[in-house]
């Protein structure tokens, strides 16, 4: 190959340059736009994080949705998460079951159960 072919392999010309740059550009951004592989896997209020059970507001959110559902309330996990007020709510009427006792607790300050 000749000088010239060299200086023109390692530098492109302009629309050589504007066709990689969009080849780089949409690279990253399929990398960008991807979905996540791994989602957050919840066992009742408890995320399983390598096995192991760890206690994670997400989960136990999650767990307490579940629970209002059984007493016919309809927010789902999102909505719980979403609004603390759903969350204060829901405590304020089931808080005083004993499967979500210890999440209620931590929302209302001065939680003794529901106080009839």
């Amino acid at each position: 190959m000749s000088g010239l072919m060299l200086r023109r392999l390692a530098r492109p010309s302009g629309c050589a340059r504007a066709v990689y740059m969009l080849a780089i550009g949409a690279a990253l951004c399929g990398l960008a736009g991807s979905p996540a592989i791994a989602k957050i896997k919840c066992k009742g209020p408890y995320q399983v994080v390598g096995g192991n059970l760890i206690g994670t507001p997400y989960c136990g959110d999650g767990y307490l949705a579940g629970v209002a559902r059984t007493y016919g309330f309809k927010y789902s996990a999102r909505e719980i998460r979403g609004s603390f007020a759903k969350k204060q709510e829901v405590c304020r009427l089931i808080g005083q079951d004993t499967r979500v006792s210890d999440f209620c607790r931590s929302t209302l300050p001065h939680y003794r159960g529901r106080g009839f």
